[in-house]
């Protein structure tokens, strides 16, 4: 009887340990973040990695934990005239009709998937007021479509969802 009371002593003791060797504090290195409130709804936000544990050093502080997916901001310029693309339909599952409203130059059109590889380029003229971007032979899935000027410079960036 006393062997197994020490043996149930003993197995506390080592899921104790075990528990807290699997503790994630919830801890978050924030980058960016904000927090608004109304009379029936209170959000808050970061961005930033969650986390796990926090190194101290002579040199510094060593954060380790999970890294958020790579996300990149694409600044625009504010223009003089006002540009805008309208995209019909969104979810699309054959072809999105593409809008221009306010261009003065040539653009180029380009669509990435999610990997960001470019999957479809076109070329629009001075002038042009519609462009048809066919959607039928690419899988479902999010899009982003990215309007460039003549000179390279990014004008806009839609996101189009390919249903299936």
């Amino acid at each position: 009887m006393k062997t197994r009371h020490v043996a149930l002593v003993l197995l506390g003791i080592l899921l104790s340990w075990t528990a807290r060797a699997q503790r994630i504090d919830p801890a978050v290195v924030a980058v960016s973040g904000s927090f608004a409130q109304t009379s029936s709804v209170s959000v808050s936000w970061t961005v930033g990695q969650t986390a796990v544990d926090l190194r101290h050093g002579h040199f510094g502080t060593l954060s380790e934990g999970f890294q958020q997916a790579f996300l990149t901001v694409i600044p625009t310029k504010d223009r003089s005239t006002a540009f805008s693309l309208d995209l019909y339909p969104n979810p699309t599952r054959y072809s999105v009709l593409v809008t221009i409203n306010g261009a003065q130059d040539n653009m180029t059109l380009v669509l990435y998937n999610l990997l960001g590889e470019s999957v479809l380029r076109q070329e629009v003229r001075s002038g042009d007021q519609r462009v048809r971007l066919a959607f039928d032979t690419l899988p479902s899935g999010m899009y982003l479509l990215v309007a460039f000027s003549g000179a390279g410079e990014q004008l806009a960036l839609y996101k189009i969802v390919k249903a299936e």
